[in-house]
C-alpha cells in the first residue's frame, strides 16, 4: 500500500511517462505516412521542441527530488528530536516501589508498598509483573462464563489418566477447578462451601494457560481481550500521571511517523528503543478502556509487537525449561510441565484478530 501511495504522489514521473508515450504515438505514424518526403527542417524543429519539453520535465523532476530530499531531512530531524524527548522521559519515569513476596505455606501473595521510588529498570518490571497477576486473575474469573465445571475438567485433565494418576498428579488441579466455580458462586451471591486446602497459584496459572489456549483454538478472543482491558485499567490506574505521558509520547511518535514517506523505517527505529517490559506495557495499553481505535491502528500498522513472544504476554507457555510462572521465579509443578516445539510471536494477523474482537464487542 505504501508503494502505491509513493507512486501516486510522484506525479512528475507519470506525467513524463505519458508525454513520452504521446510523442511516440504521434511521431511513428507521422514518419510512416511521410517517409521519403519529410521536411527535415520542420522535423528538426519538432524534435527540438520535444527535446525542450523533455528537458523541462527533467528540470521539474530534479526540483521535485531536491524538495523531497529536503523534506526527508526535515522528517528525520523532527523524528529524532521527538525520540530524544521520549527517551529522556522514559529514563526519568519512576513509580513507588511495591514488593510482592509469595507465601508458600499460605499460598498467597504478601504485598508491601514502600514510600520510595523504584530504580529505572525496576519501574517497568514492577508494572509488567502486576499486569500478569491481574491478567491471569481475570482469565480465571472468565472460566465459569465459558465452560461448565465438567467441560473444564475434561479439557484440562487428560482423559486417559488412571485413578492413581488423577489422585497423585492431578488432585490439586481438580481442587483448583472446584474452587474456581465456588468463587464464582460467591460472586453471584449463591451459597458455597469454604475451601480448606490452600492451593499453589502455579496450579491456577496452569489452568488459566490451558483455558487461554482453548480460547485461541476456538477463535473466541473476547475473554482474552476483556481480561487484557481489565488488567490494564486496574494496573495503570495508580500510575496514570506517570504512564499517561509515556503512552501519549509513544502515540504521537507513531502518529507522526505514519505520515512520513518511509513509516516502517521510523517505526523500526522507535521499536528498537523499547525494552521487552515496555513493549508489554504498550501491548496491554492498547486494550485499555482509555485507548482508541486509532492507537490500535498505529500499533498494528507499525507492527510494533512483531518481536514479542506470546509467552511474554502470558498467552503461551515457555519453551523447554523456560516455564510460565508468576514473578518469573516460581516454576510449575513437574507434573504440569509443558513442552513447546517453537517460539511463537504476536504476529500481525493474531493481533488484528484480538483488536477486531474489541471492535465487535463495542458495536
Amino acid at each position: 500500500m505504501s508503494k502505491i501511495k509513493k507512486y501516486v504522489k510522484d506525479w512528475l514521473f507519470w506525467v513524463t511517462a505519458i508525454l513520452v508515450l504521446i510523442i511516440i504515438v504521434i511521431l511513428v505514424p507521422y514518419y510512416i505516412q511521410n517517409c521519403g518526403k519529410i521536411d527535415w527542417d520542420e522535423f528538426g524543429s519538432l524534435l527540438g521542441a520535444i527535446a525542450g519539453l523533455i528537458t523541462f520535465a527533467g528540470v521539474l523532476f530534479t526540483l521535485r527530488q531536491n524538495k523531497q530530499q529536503s523534506l526527508d531531512s526535515e522528517e528525520r530531524s523532527v523524528f529524532f528530536e521527538l525520540l530524544k524527548i521520549f527517551i529522556s522521559y522514559r529514563d526519568a519515569l519512576r513509580v513507588k516501589r511495591v514488593d510482592w513476596i509469595y507465601n508458600e505455606k499460605q499460598s498467597k501473595w504478601i504485598i508491601t508498598p514502600y514510600d520510595e521510588f523504584c530504580t529505572p529498570e525496576k519501574t517497568y518490571r514492577q508494572i509488567y509483573l502486576e499486569l500478569y497477576h491481574t491478567f491471569y486473575l481475570e482469565i480465571k474469573r472468565s472460566i465459569p462464563k465459558n465452560f461448565t465445571q465438567k467441560e473444564l475438567g475434561k479439557k484440562v485433565i487428560p482423559e486417559n489418566a488412571t485413578e492413581i494418576e488423577r489422585f497423585m498428579n492431578w488432585d490439586y488441579v481438580t481442587q483448583a477447578i472446584e474452587d474456581i466455580y465456588l468463587e464464582d458462586d460467591w460472586g453471584a451471591g449463591r451459597k458455597a462451601s469454604v475451601k480448606t486446602v490452600p492451593i499453589n497459584l502455579n496450579v491456577y496459572d496452569y489452568i488459566c494457560l490451558r483455558v487461554i489456549n482453548l480460547y485461541i483454538e476456538q477463535g473466541n478472543f473476547n475473554p482474552i481481550t476483556e481480561a487484557c482491558t481489565k488488567a490494564a485499567d486496574h494496573c495503570f490506574a495508580p500510575y496514570k500521571n506517570q504512564l499517561g505521558a509515556y503512552f501519549r509520547n509513544a502515540y504521537y511518535i507513531l502518529d507522526m511517523a505514519s505520515e512520513f514517506n518511509s513509516p516502517k523505517s521510523y517505526s523500526k527505529i522507535f521499536r528498537a528503543q523499547l525494552s521487552k517490559d515496555e513493549l508489554v506495557l504498550l501491548f496491554f495499553n492498547s486494550f485499555s478502556s482509555l485507548s482508541t481505535p486509532k492507537t490500535r491502528e498505529l500499533y498494528l500498522n507499525a507492527d510494533l509487537f512483531n518481536n514479542l513472544e506470546l509467552k511474554d504476554v502470558r498467552l503461551k507457555e515457555g519453551v523447554n525449561d523456560e516455564l510460565v510462572s508468576r514473578m518469573e521465579y516460581m516454576q510449575f509443578p513437574s507434573t504440569l510441565f509443558q513442552m513447546v516445539g517453537k517460539l511463537e510471536y504476536v504476529s500481525h494477523d493474531f493481533l488484528k484478530k484480538l483488536y477486531d474482537s474489541i471492535q465487535v464487542k463495542n458495536v
